[in-house]
């Protein structure tokens, strides 16, 4: 049987992570619960290569992170920016579905996100997954600083719809049909 390379594994874990499932440690490629040659043979300890590269993939795993809290970030800037703004158009929706979207991915997960425990299987120390590209304060009070900007967000468009149906509705009111 050939050995794994290295960067399978932390492949293996962004996709199960990414997919949100769970994988048992016996499974996971270059574990050292992982069987080999049957039922009493273990494979030994990661090499240095292999840890190597968890940390090249925990750095990438980071990276992700940190590009998709800024994307995620700018669409829920653009969505209370055009609340305000009055411009609830097809760019404000789709803005409002990925943060939606991302909202309810973190919900599901337990309100943890779900590259956490990938960051903590490939050895990251408080398992936290922006804890070197974000500061930490900002990092633990995301959702009470997000939270209340995604529902005024919310609430502008809700109303600025509200106003648009009501405008269009008088309008069609005040035509004379012939």
């Amino acid at each position: 049987m050939l050995p794994n390379p290295p960067g399978r594994r932390a492949a293996f874990l962004l996709t199960s992570a990414v997919l949100g499932v769970e994988v048992p440690d016996c499974l996971i490629p270059g574990s050292s619960l992982m069987r080999v040659g049957g039922p009493r043979s273990t494979r030994p300890a990661p090499s240095e290569a292999v840890r190597q590269w968890d940390r090249v993939g925990l750095v990438a795993i980071k990276a992700v992170h940190t590009a998709a809290f800024f994307s995620i970030g700018s669409c829920l800037i653009y969505l209370a920016y055009s609340g305000i703004r009055k411009r609830s158009d097809r760019r404000a929706a789709i803005a409002g579905l990925v943060v939606t979207a991302e909202a309810l991915i973190y919900a599901a997960n337990g309100f943890r996100c779900p590259l956490t425990d990938l960051a903590e299987r490939l050895g990251s120390e408080h398992g936290s997954v922006a804890d070197i590209y974000l500061p930490r304060w900002i990092e633990s009070h995301l959702p009470l600083i997000t939270g209340p900007i995604f529902a005024g967000a919310l609430i502008l468009h809700a109303k600025n719809v509200i106003e648009s149906c009501r405008a269009r509705s008088s309008h069609l009111r005040g035509m004379r049909w012939q």
